[in-house]
C-alpha cells in the first residue's frame, strides 16, 4: 500500500480557494442538560491555522459539526457568505462504495466531472452531426464555452492532482484503482481526507486527521497545509503536529472558547500565566472581601458605624466573585513497578525471515536491543513494524533465530490484549486483578490518567467503545513488572494530558522499551534510537526523532546530488546556457519590467488595501458596540428606564445588525478584488 511521499509541485496540488471570513454568533449547545458551550462567539479569519483543543467531552467535535452544518446548535447563528465552502473530516467514517479510491477522491470536484461528461456528450453529437455544418458550428461553439470553463477550473490537471494527493497519503498507483470498500477504515479515512484536499474548501475542518496516517504521510500533510490558501481548524492530540501547523490555539473549556496566539507549547505557557494572574486576583479579592466582612461583623451593631456597615454589606453582595476553573490534575503521575534487572543484551534476532503468502516482509534481517534502550520503530504503514514487534514478542511464526537475554521478562501491548478483557467485568475490577499490593492504592488514579473516572470505572467492559477497551488494556499492561516493554501505538485514543502521563511513566522506567508510534513528540521525548523499517531493511539512527528527520533529509539530499552528478557525467543533463535573463542587459530589462508591473499594480489597487484595513476596524468597532447593546438588552434594569430607552437600544441593535451585514459584504468584495489584482500583477506570473 505504501508509496514514496509525492514530490509533485505544490502549485499542482493546491486548488485556489477564496479568502473568506466566518463568524459564530452566540452559539450554544447542550446534551441532556449538560452544557457543552454557552453564548460562544468566534470569528475565523482567512488564512488562520487553528488548533482546537480542550478536555475530552468539552464539545470540540460537536462544535466542528455545527460549523460544518452537520448538526444544529441550540441557539445562535453562523454568519458566512452564501458561496462560502466548508470541508469537514470526521473522526470515523465508513465509505460503502465500489468506486475506486481515485474516483472517490474525484467526487470532491463533481462540478468538473459534470463538465467533462457534457463535453464528452457534445463530442459524440459532433461525430453524429456529420456534414451538417450549421449543427457542427452550434455544437462546436457550445463545446468551446464548456472547455473554457473546464480550463479555468483546471480540469485537465485534475486527475494528476488527485493522484499526487493520494500518493502523499501513502497510496501506490495500483491501490488508487482498487474499490474503496476493499480498504480498512483507516485507509478509507485517507481517501476522504484526499477528497477534501482536492476540493480545497474555504474552511477546512479536520477532527484528528493524523490518527490514521504514518509518519511520511503526516509530513506530507504538514507540507501541503502550510501552503493551503484557505482557513484550517484542526482537532488533534498530537502536540508536535500542532506546534508545527497552527498559529492560533482555540481552547474549548468551561463552556467557553479562549484564543491564544502561537502553537501548543505557546498556549501552555500563556494559559499558565493567565491562571497565575487569575489566582493572584482571586487571592487579592478574597483578602478584600474578608476585610469588608470583618468590618461588617464588628460595626453592624454599633450606632455610629451601622450605616457604613450596611453600605459595605450591600457592596459585598454586588461583588462578582472571581472563580478559578477547576482542572483535572496536571500533576498526576504514575510509576511502573520497577522490574528485576536484565542482562546487557536483551534481545538478538539473527537471519530473520517472514512472509505473508508471496509477500516477503523480512529476509535475512538482524536486530539487537540492549538494556536501557528506548527503540522507536518508524516507517510507512505495511513496512513490517508491527510484524517485527510480534517477532520480538514471539507471538508470530518466523524463520531465523530469536535469542532472549538473561533474566528478560516481556510485556507486549497489542490488539489481542483487548480481546483478552473479561466483558462481564468492570475497568476497576480488571485493574485490581493485576495490581500488586505496592500499587493497589494507585489503581483509580491510573484509570483516571487513561480517561476512566467517576461512574465509568464501574461500567461493564462489554459496553465500552473500542477506544476505551484499548485504553483499559494499556492501563492493565502497565501494572505488570516486566523489564522489556513492547508497545504498538500506545498513544492511540489518548488525549494530550494522558499521553503526558504515559510519557513520564516510561521516562522513569528502568527497563528497556521498543515501541511503534506516529506521535513525534512522544518519540522525541523517549527514543534513544530510531529504526526506520522499509523494504526489508532496518536503518539505524542513534538519537531522537529530530535527529532522525534531519539525518534522513541529509541522506535524501546527498542521494539526489549524486544522481544529478551521475546524470551530468553520462551527458544526460542539459548544459547551463546563459540566457538573456542572466546578462547585465537582461537583468536591467527585468528590473524595468518589474518596476512597470509594480506601478500598474499600484494603479489597479488604488485605495482598496487602505479601505480594507478601515473596513476591518469598522467591523471590530461595530461588533464591540453590538456586544454592549446586547448586554444592555439582557439586563433587566434596562426595562425599568422607560419605553423610549428600550426602543432606542433595540433600534440601535437592529441598526448595528444592518451595518455589520453591509461591512461584511464590503469586506468580501474588497478581499476578492485585492486577491485578483495580486494574482494579475504577480512578479512570478
Amino acid at each position: 500500500m505504501a508509496s514514496p511521499v509525492s514530490t509533485a509541485p505544490r502549485q499542482l496540488l493546491l486548488q485556489t480557494c477564496r479568502a473568506r471570513m466566518i463568524q459564530l454568533d452566540h452559539i450554544s449547545k447542550a446534551f441532556g442538560g449538560q452544557i457543552l458551550f454557552n453564548d460562544l462567539t468566534w470569528r475565523i479569519n482567512p488564512g488562520e491555522r487553528i488548533g482546537l483543543v480542550g478536555p475530552n467531552g468539552a464539545g470540540k467535535s460537536t462544535l466542528c459539526r455545527i460549523i460544518a452544518k452537520v448538526e444544529p446548535s441550540d441557539s445562535g447563528r453562523i454568519i458566512a457568505p452564501s458561496d462560502h465552502s466548508i470541508g469537514y473530516l470526521p473522526q470515523e467514517v465508513m465509505l460503502d462504495s465500489d468506486r475506486s479510491a481515485l474516483d472517490e477522491v474525484l467526487v470532491g470536484r463533481a462540478e468538473v466531472l459534470e463538465l467533462e461528461a457534457r463535453m464528452a456528450e457534445l463530442t459524440l453529437k459532433m461525430a453524429e452531426a456529420g456534414d451538417d455544418i450549421e449543427a457542427q458550428e452550434q455544437l462546436s461553439a457550445a463545446y468551446g464555452t464548456l472547455e473554457q470553463r473546464y480550463q479555468v477550473m483546471d480540469g485537465y490537471a485534475l486527475r494528476a492532482r488527485a493522484r499526487a494527493i493520494l500518493a502523499g497519503m501513502g497510496f501506490s498507483s495500483e491501490a488508487m484503482d482498487k474499490p474503496i470498500n476493499t480498504f480498512s477504515g483507516g485507509w478509507q479515512m485517507r481517501v476522504l481526507l484526499s477528497r477534501l484536499l482536492l476540493q480545497a474548501p474555504d474552511l477546512l475542518l479536520m477532527d484528528e486527521p493524523t490518527n490514521h496516517l504514518d509518519l511520511p504521510s503526516m509530513e506530507w500533510l504538514e507540507s501541503f497545509l502550510k501552503d493551503y490558501p484557505g482557513s484550517v481548524v484542526i482537532i488533534s492530540h498530537d502536540r508536535y503536529f500542532l506546534n508545527r501547523m497552527v498559529n492560533i490555539i482555540a481552547d474549548l473549556a468551561h463552556h467557553t472558547l479562549t484564543l491564544y496566539t502561537g502553537g501548543y507549547d505557546d498556549f501552555l505557557r500563556q494559559r499558565e500565566q493567565n491562571a497565575e494572574l487569575l489566582r493572584k486576583q482571586a487571592d487579592k479579592q478574597r483578602k478584600e472581601i474578608e476585610h469588608m466582612e470583618d468590618f461588617v461583623r464588628r460595626f453592624k451593631a454599633k450606632a455610629t458605624k451601622a450605616k457604613q456597615a450596611q453600605s459595605r454589606l450591600k457592596a459585598l453582595n454586588k461583588i462578582e466573585r472571581i472563580e478559578i476553573p477547576t482542572e483535572k490534575s496536571r500533576n498526576m503521575r504514575f510509576r511502573f513497578p520497577q522490574p528485576p534487572r536484565s542482562g546487557q543484551e536483551v534481545m538478538r534476532l539473527e537471519g530473520i525471515t517472514k512472509a505473508y503468502g508471496e509477500h516477503i516482509v523480512y529476509e535475512g534481517v538482524d536486530f539487537r536491543v540492549e538494556r536501557g534502550e528506548r527503540v522507536a520503530l518508524v516507517g510507512p504503514n505495511g513496512a513490517g513494524k508491527s510484524t517485527l514487534l510480534k517477532i520480538l514478542a514471539d507471538t508470530t511464526g518466523f524463520g531465523g533465530e530469536r535469542l532472549l537475554g538473561y533474566n528478560v521478562s516481556i510485556n507486549f501491548f497489542a490488539q489481542h490484549q483487548v480481546e483478552a478483557l473479561d466483558l462481564k467485568s468492570t475497568p476497576l475490577k480488571e485493574m485490581e486483578k493485576l495490581a500488586g499490593p505496592e500499587i493497589i492504592g494507585q489503581v483509580r488514579s491510573i484509570l483516571g490518567a487513561f480517561l476512566f473516572s467517576g461512574d465509568s470505572v464501574d461500567k461493564q467492559v462489554s459496553v465500552l467503545s473500542g477506544g476505551e477497551k484499548s485504553r483499559l488494556a494499556l492501563a492493565r499492561m502497565l501494572l505488570t513488572p516486566a523489564n522489556f516493554l513492547l508497545l504498538d501505538e500506545p498513544t492511540n485514543h489518548l488525549d494530550i494530558q494522558s499521553r503526558d502521563v504515559l510519557e513520564e511513566a516510561l521516562a522513569d522506567f528502568d527497563g528497556t522499551i521498543c515501541f511503534i508510534s506516529h506521535d513525534r513528540h512522544f518519540i522525541n521525548s523517549l527514543a534513544t534510537r530510531v529504526v526506520h523499517v522499509e523494504d526489508n531493511q532496518l536503518l539505524q539512527y542513534l538519537g531522537d526523532y529530530e535527529y532522525y528527520a534531519w539525518k534522513r533529509k541529509q541522506e535524501a539530499d546527498a542521494a539526489a546530488a549524486q544522481a544529478a552528478a551521475e546524470l551530468a557525467a553520462a551527458g544526460g543533463a542539459p548544459q547551463q546556457v546563459a540566457g538573456p535573463e542572466h546578462t547585465a542587459e537582461g537583468r536591467k530589462a527585468r528590473k524595468r519590467r518589474e518596476a512597470d508591473l509594480r506601478r500598474q499594480k499600484a494603479q489597479a489597487m488604488g485605495n482598496r488595501q487602505k479601505e480594507l484595513t478601515q473596513t476591518e476596524a469598522d467591523i471590530a468597532t461595530a461588533e464591540q458596540e453590538k456586544e454592549a447593546t446586547e448586554a444592555l438588552m439582557a439586563d433587566p434594569a434596562l426595562y425599568n428606564k422607560g419605553k423610549d430607552e428600550v426602543q432606542r437600544v433595540t433600534r440601535r441593535n437592529a441598526e448595528l445588525d444592518s451595518k455589520l451585514e453591509a461591512l461584511y459584504e464590503r469586506w468580501e468584495v474588497l478581499a476578492a478584488e485585492i486577491e485578483e489584482i495580486e494574482a494579475q500583477f504577480s512578479l512570478d506570473a
